[in-house]
């Protein structure tokens, strides 16, 4: 099984209609053209995806460390797929990812993000 040692070279192609990147393996280097109009299913297969791996924070608490940042043009809120959930929706280079949680978890994070909104300093 091929594994993948890095990633690079992330470039527009076919007039902004197309991501090209190079995908570094084991075995050498690969370019791959991925439609703009299915980032959003990409990025959405690997976060999916992560949930099979064993680790990470335990449910229902935010993890305590970022390990990538990713910007973001805007945030929002709309409802979930069931009663009991919500959709925070993360406008990420012109294409939406919605995160469900639990409607419970809207309390932690208006609470989370009134303590930061009142920091004027980033921590050390």
């Amino acid at each position: 099984m091929k594994q993948i040692t890095g990633l690079s070279d992330p470039r527009s192609v076919h007039h902004g209609t197309g991501l090209a990147f190079i995908v570094e393996t084991s075995d050498g280097v690969q370019e791959f053209v991925v439609p703009a109009v299915d980032l959003g299913m990409l990025v959405t297969f690997f976060a999916s995806a992560a949930n099979k791996l064993e680790g990470g924070s335990a449910e229902g608490e935010p993890p305590t460390e970022i390990v990538f940042a990713i910007p973001a043009r805007a945030l929002g809120l709309q409802e979930g797929l069931t009663p009991d959930t919500k959709m925070v929706v993360v406008d990420v280079a012109g294409f939406g990812l919605g995160f469900e949680i639990p409607n419970s978890g809207l309390a932690g994070m208006a609470h989370a993000a009134l303590a930061l909104s009142a920091r004027t300093q980033r921590p050390n």
